[in-house]
């Protein structure tokens, strides 16, 4: 049986801040919407530059949560709830 999430967000890059995994040389690094960049790779028009690799929920909440890892304003009310 396939593991199904509790909870789903569908993906929307209108949103000012809404959280990014991704995965580079099998690595797990964290980003947001407001840190999308141009690509210069075949996979798309545009990528996020990462906030930096994480291992666990814990550590990517922390990363998602430090104001600074953002180019938008970030506030309480964009902080990670996951």
């Amino acid at each position: 049986m396939a593991m199904q999430p509790q909870y789903f967000t569908a993906i929307d890059d209108t949103l000012q801040h809404q959280v990014r995994f991704l995965i580079h040389n099998s690595d797990v690094h964290i980003s947001c919407v407001c840190r999308k960049v141009k690509s210069n790779r075949s996979a798309g028009p545009y990528s996020f530059a990462s906030m930096g690799q994480t291992s666990d929920i814990e550590d990517s909440r922390r990363l998602y949560n430090d104001p600074s890892n953002h180019k938008d304003p970030f506030n309480e009310e964009d902080e990670a709830k996951w």
